[in-house]
């Protein structure tokens, strides 16, 4: 593959095994049933008894088999949806322990510890939310885009978690990979690898590496990038839109968190309140210092200082 080219376009609407099971077994079961009377009609026609009999066990073989083909097709659609409600069951539970983290981040401080436990708690709820196997998640920020230089701009790694593996801790503009990555995060879309050799320079994987294939989501609000969040699996897999799907929710909570902590930065409102009320608590004091000098003294009163 030619340096900078994209890699092949995907359905990502189909899932593994959608093919056999939306196509496949449909039309054997109406093959299998068409052909069956076509046997028995034989099997009424033929005069030899021989024959007559061997038409009649095909006729039941493909009768038998358009039976168990139609009752196959009904039970794998029934655990299919089975499964699909229980998923979204499951996703509904573990969506309940990050909303509790986001109401903990609402009622902290916003500081850079409150930031890491946020990321933290996310991102271990993560591992439930998406379906893969031995996911990880990784979040970056995005530096230096205010600098005015596309090479002074990096992705740094801020949290991780899931697999024990560690990441890289940054991405530079000096590697195509790494340009690669910060235009990721720049971007608006979701950029999924199912196999890193099919991107050529675009990403480097070690061999040693346990990741297979990683799906990337950038981290945006108020129309700036602001990171990427990375989440990569150590079996190789062609990712569906209900992938997308849970990353770009998963993206949506580490973006509300990075919002409210900068905004919590930027807002002088609370040090300007803090400051205002040390300033009229001096000149209370003051004036009650003030007051209680002019005050006359009574006989036998000192004003506190020993001659």
């Amino acid at each position: 593959m030619r340096r900078g080219q994209r890699s092949p376009k995907v359905n990502r609407d189909r899932a593994p095994g959608d093919r056999f099971h939306a196509w496949l077994l449909p039309s054997g079961a109406v093959g299998f049933a068409f052909i069956a009377p076509l046997f028995l009609d034989l099997s009424s026609a033929s005069e030899t008894a021989t024959t007559r009999g061997t038409y009649f066990a095909l006729f039941l073989l493909f009768g038998l088999g358009a039976l168990a083909l139609t009752i196959w097709q009904g039970l794998t659609s029934s655990n299919r949806s089975k499964r699909e409600r229980q998923g979204l069951a499951d996703f509904n539970h573990n969506l309940s322990d990050t909303l509790r983290a986001v109401e903990k981040l609402i009622d902290s401080e916003k500081g850079a510890n409150d930031r890491a436990d946020f990321f933290n708690s996310v991102i271990s709820q993560a591992k439930a939310l998406m379906p893969l196997a031995s996911p990880r998640i990784c979040v970056y920020d995005l530096e230096g885009a205010d600098k005015g230089q596309s090479s002074a701009v990096y992705l740094r790694l801020a949290e991780y978690g899931g697999r024990a593996d560690p990441p890289r801790s940054e991405f530079t503009n000096d590697e195509d990979w790494g340009r690669a990555a910060i235009a990721a995060a720049q971007g608006s879309t979701i950029w999924c690898v199912d196999d890193p050799a099919r991107e050529g320079r675009r990403v480097q994987r070690n061999d040693e590496a346990m990741w297979k294939s990683f799906l990337a989501v950038p981290l945006r609000f108020d129309g700036t990038s602001r990171g990427l969040v990375t989440i990569d699996t150590a079996r190789k897999t062609t990712f569906t839109n209900d992938h997308k799907a849970v990353a770009s929710t998963i993206a949506m909570f580490l973006t509300f968190g990075m919002r409210n902590v900068a905004e919590a930065a930027a807002d002088v409102r609370p040090e300007m309140r803090s400051l205002e009320r040390d300033a009229r608590l001096a000149a209370l004091v003051r004036r009650l210092s003030e007051g209680r000098a002019s005050m006359p003294q009574r006989e036998g009163e000192t004003d506190g200082n020993d001659r």
